[in-house]
């Protein structure tokens, strides 16, 4: 509906120019007996007609292509725009469920089938309704059989094509779903050039990507195979359909009942209808075929009831757990675990791995909800607050935290409104301002893919700063240093521990001896096997 209006439009421009593609054909048809009874004037005035009903169907045929091109990139936008809010909807373990090659597949591939296959083919399916309809309208004024014949034949072209939809729908799936493993395999392939590099293995490369290659090739051979065997059997009751209208006309000629002029143009308006019916069959098997894909979009939980929580005002709050566990699949991640957290406190979170570390923080941090035991902050249960308020009291900061290809600013203010005070002062608080201000274009500097300008110690305390700038006051850390050498993630600890009014959960495997008397308390998990 929101592209309802370009598209009316759109279908009158394709109806106006079948119009005059026909009352050329007629016109033709007038302009040849005048011929054959050499009647010069009328030759010429039909002549004169004619050209200017070409010339009308050619205007109209501009503006109904212009319009199109204008239509199907809005329709693709709104769709992208779509898909991309479902997935923005998503919970944290809803969108990991895929990786992220596939979600870039339907953005793109997909998304360029369904315009290709869908929506340019819906107007091509008005094209072969409008000209069968006027052209049967048109056949009417040289004798009935002529329309008799040309129904029962079209109704034959357009519903025996269809005996191949299921094995078109079935291919266009089987398609996409190679676009996103071949998508998902070079985004892998490519990611691990420096491994395969060190080992002298990017030959790899290459054998990957032609092994899925190989895979999304078949399947496209595959659904062209079917598209074309689909054609072929439109083709062929067109062809029988339009010899058979020739010998009917030709027979009507003999007998005088129509003129030898009507030949041509019965010829004409028949090829009109059986081509556009024997590609109608074909074009809504094609489109049939990409209906499947909005199935996996789930764009009808657009219209579901968002959660319209706002983001609270930080609080100063305790964090306090009681036989807090946690388990995937029935397998214990984290062991049942007590503590209380008095803000503002420095807690180091220690244990070996697989003791629930990180599964820890990623409950602390609202990622999973569905624990045992009890979470609070403050008075309220964790799983019990919508996610938009615990955010807002929240942060967590993974071993190396996403920098976006953007710029400084927008990595810090993720779109939200801030003015430079407030970001030079968050900086200043994380200690990169001194950085920052070095940048050629300081805050609107571009980061780079990947966040390539920044260290791995930078890229945390860009992180932290934007968490200062929305005033969190309880930040989680994982493995905050692992990565970092020994006098750089000190500088890190240090850069946490020294923060006033903020209560720090740090996760490590190893507290150096420089800070570890500056931490509150000591938090130590132990492995679930242990607990048994």
């Amino acid at each position: 509906m929101r592209t309802k209006g370009i598209n009316v439009v759109i279908a009158l421009a394709i109806t106006t120019e079948s119009v005059l593609r026909m009352i050329a054909a007629v016109l033709g048809s007038y302009t040849l007996n005048s011929l054959i009874g050499f009647h010069t004037q009328r030759f010429i005035y039909f002549t004169l007609l004619e050209i200017a009903a070409w010339l009308g169907f050619m205007a109209f045929l501009f503006i109904g292509r212009y319009l199109q091109g204008k239509a199907l990139q809005r329709m693709d936008l709104l769709l992208r725009r779509d898909v991309m809010t479902v997935l923005s909807k998503q919970t944290y373990a809803g969108f990991h469920e895929k990786n992220v090659n596939t979600y870039a597949s339907w953005l793109t591939n997909d998304i360029t089938m369904i315009e290709e296959r869908g929506f340019q083919k819906v107007y091509s399916v008005i094209s072969f309704i409008t000209d069968p309809i006027v052209s049967l309208v048109v056949l009417f004024q040289y004798h009935w059989s002529i329309v008799a014949l040309t129904v029962v034949a079209s109704l034959v072209t357009t519903f025996l094509p269809q005996i191949m939809h299921h094995k078109m729908e079935a291919a266009s799936v089987a398609t996409t779903k190679q676009n996103e493993s071949f998508l998902s395999k070079i985004g892998d392939v490519l990611a691990g050039f420096d491994t395969l590099f060190a080992f002298h293995k990017t030959r790899n490369m290459v054998s990957s990507l032609m092994t899925s290659g190989k895979k999304l090739a078949k399947a496209r051979i595959h659904q062209n195979t079917v598209d074309a065997a689909s054609e072929v059997i439109g083709a062929a009751v067109n062809v029988t359909s339009q010899i058979l209208t020739g010998l009917l006309t030709g027979y009507l000629a003999l007998q005088r009942i129509t003129s030898i002029g009507a030949i041509m143009t019965t010829g004409s308006l028949s090829a009109n209808v059986y081509n556009g019916l024997a590609n109608l069959g074909p074009e809504l098997n094609t489109i049939r075929g990409v209906l499947p894909l909005f199935s996996k979009y789930h764009l009808d939980s657009l219209n579901a009831r968002n959660d319209q929580s706002k983001a609270a005002k930080p609080m100063a709050s305790d964090l306090t757990a009681k036989q807090l566990s946690y388990a995937y699949d029935g397998k214990l991640a984290l062991a049942p675990i007590n503590f209380n957290v008095p803000y503002p406190s420095k807690v180091a979170i220690v244990g070996d791995s697989g003791a629930g570390k990180s599964t820890l923080l990623n409950i602390l941090s609202g990622k999973l909800r569905a624990y045992r035991g009890s979470v609070q902050i403050g008075t309220k249960e964790l799983n019990q607050l919508p996610l938009a308020v615990l955010q807002s009291q929240v942060l967590y900061i993974d071993q190396l935290p996403y920098v976006f290809n953007e710029t400084v600013r927008y990595n810090l203010t993720l779109g939200d409104n801030f003015t430079d005070q407030e970001i030079w002062h968050a900086l200043a608080e994380s200690d990169l301002d001194a950085y920052v201000r070095l940048l050629p274009d300081k805050l609107d500097n571009l980061a780079g893919e990947n966040g390539r300008l920044f260290s791995g110690g930078q890229r945390q305390r860009l992180a932290l700063a934007r968490g200062l700038l929305r005033d969190r006051k309880i930040l989680l850390i994982d493995e905050g240093t692992s990565s970092l050498n020994r006098a750089s993630a000190i500088a890190v600890e240090d850069q946490f521990l020294s923060l006033k009014g903020v209560s720090v959960l740090f996760v490590t495997h190893q507290l150096h001896s420089e800070n570890k008397d500056r931490f509150d308390q000591i938090i130590q998990l132990h492995s679930p096997a242990e607990q048994h």
